[in-house]
C-alpha cells in the first residue's frame, strides 16, 4: 500500500496484490481491509497468497480446503469478492494441489526464483495448465539496479503476444533480498507504460 500502490497508481497502471488474508489489519506493515477497499476501487487486483502462507504440498486435501475457505470467509464477511487467483507460496504446487485449487480460484502462478517452468498464456481460455502460469521474480534491491532482463521480458512478451506475470515481495526504499527498491520499480512501470 505505501510501496507499490503509489507508485503504480500515479502511472494509472494497475497491479495485483497477493494477500496473505490472516494478517489483514493485524501488523501495521500488512493491509487493512479499508485499504483493500480503497485499492479495488482504483481498479487494482487483491488476490490470494493463502489464508496463511504455506507449502500446500505439506498439506492434507482438508487442511488446503480450510486455508482458502477461510480467506473466502473473510472476504466475503468484508464485503469484497472471493479472489480469483492464487500465488503458491514457496513454488507449492503439483497436479493434487492444482485440482484442489480449481475448485475455488480461476488460475494460480508459480513463483519461485530460477524457476522456468509453468505455462506461458497469451489470451484467456486458451489451452493451458491455468494453475501452474510462470512468473517470473522482480528482486532489484538497490536504487541503480540494472533492469535489462526485465525489459527483454517484456519485449518478448510484447513481440510473442503472451502475458508477462512479473511478481515481487515488497516495494520500498530497503526491500530485501526477495523486494525491489522503488526506483527500479518505477522505472520498469514507466518502460510498461512506454509500451
Amino acid at each position: 500500500y505505501t510501496g507499490s500502490y503509489p507508485i503504480a497508481k500515479a502511472r494509472g497502471i494497475p497491479v495485483t496484490s497477493y494477500t496473505t488474508f490472516a494478517d489483514v489489519g493485524v501488523y501495521p506493515t500488512r493491509l487493512s481491509w479499508q485499504q483493500i477497499r480503497e485499492m479495488r476501487a482504483a481498479g487494482f487486483g487483491i488476490e490470494c497468497n493463502g489464508w496463511v502462507q504455506a507449502n500446500f504440498r505439506l498439506l492434507s486435501e482438508a487442511e488446503i480446503r480450510a486455508n482458502l475457505e477461510a480467506v473466502d470467509t473473510a472476504c466475503i464477511n468484508a464485503g469484497l469478492p472471493t479472489p480469483e487467483h492464487h500465488a503458491y507460496s514457496y513454488g507449492s504446487t503439483n497436479a493434487a494441489v492444482q485440482a484442489i485449487m480449481a475448485d475455488y480460484r480461476d488460475s494460480g502462478r508459480v513463483a519461485v526464483v530460477g524457476q522456468t517452468s509453468g505455462d506461458i498464456v497469451s489470451e484467456w481460455g486458451q489451452e493451458a495448465n491455468w494453475y501452474n502460469l510462470r512468473s517470473s521474480p522482480v528482486h532489484k534491491q538497490s536504487v541503480d539496479a540494472d533492469i535489462s532482463d526485465i525489459t527483454a521480458l517484456i519485449d518478448q512478451a510484447i513481440d510473442h503476444k503472451s502475458v508477462l506475470i512479473l511478481y515481487t515481495n515488497k516495494v520500498s526504499e530497503d526491500p530485501g533480498a526477495l523486494g525491489c527498491h522503488v526506483t527500479p520499480y518505477a522505472a520498469i512501470l514507466d518502460y510498461i507504460a512506454a509500451k
